[in-house]
């Protein structure tokens, strides 16, 4: 049983924060679980700014939905965050917006199962799974890690741009969108 809170987790003008822990899983819940404003960090693979290793919208086992939420992750005016990478996020059960990237550069998004369990092949609802306006050098997944998308709308891009992380620009890779883990099959209903 979970109970509803605003917000889960709140940062503002943050540098270098870390949510999730290597070892463990950390479940988030809340109308909007977590709300970042002007965080910065090294990010896209350095040290600085990171979330992983944490259910957002799941239970403890990632494997059923939590209370009714509204928005996942939510990275407003920010730099260098790296969401999932060294450790894979699964975000579920959330009403709206899985994720929402707004006005923010050098974000990058890998390895994280949005609208799945965390086997990557149960069905936890999401409405969109990623909307993005106004991001530069923005990377959705990794060439090294899988990304799974499960949304009504896998992803809503606006005002993407950039001459790139390390100069590879924005992108978008190893994604399976709609599919399960292994990309072979859709994904079962709970």
């Amino acid at each position: 049983t979970s109970i509803p809170v605003g917000v889960g987790i709140a940062a503002k003008k943050a540098r270098d924060l870390i949510i999730g822990m290597s070892n463990q899983w950390t479940v988030i819940n809340g109308q909007t679980a977590v709300l970042l404003d002007e965080v910065s960090g090294s990010g896209a693979g350095g040290v600085g700014s990171t979330m992983d290793n944490c259910y957002v919208g799941l239970n403890a086992l990632g494997n059923a939905a939590l209370a009714a939420m509204t928005n996942g992750v939510k990275i407003e005016n920010s730099t260098g965050f790296n969401l999932g990478g060294i450790a894979r996020n699964v975000l579920g059960g959330i009403a709206s917006n899985a994720v929402t990237i707004l006005n923010s550069t050098n974000i990058e998004l890998s390895a994280n199962y949005i609208g799945t369990s965390s086997s990557g092949n149960v069905n936890m609802p999401v409405g969109v799974g990623i909307v993005v306006e106004n991001a530069r050098n923005l990377v959705i997944g990794s060439t090294n890690q899988l990304s799974v998308i499960n949304a009504s709308i896998a992803a809503v891009l606006k005002g993407v741009t950039g001459s790139g992380i390390g100069g590879l620009g924005s992108k978008m890779n190893n994604c399976h969108v709609g599919l399960s883990a292994a990309g072979t099959t859709a994904l079962t209903t709970t």
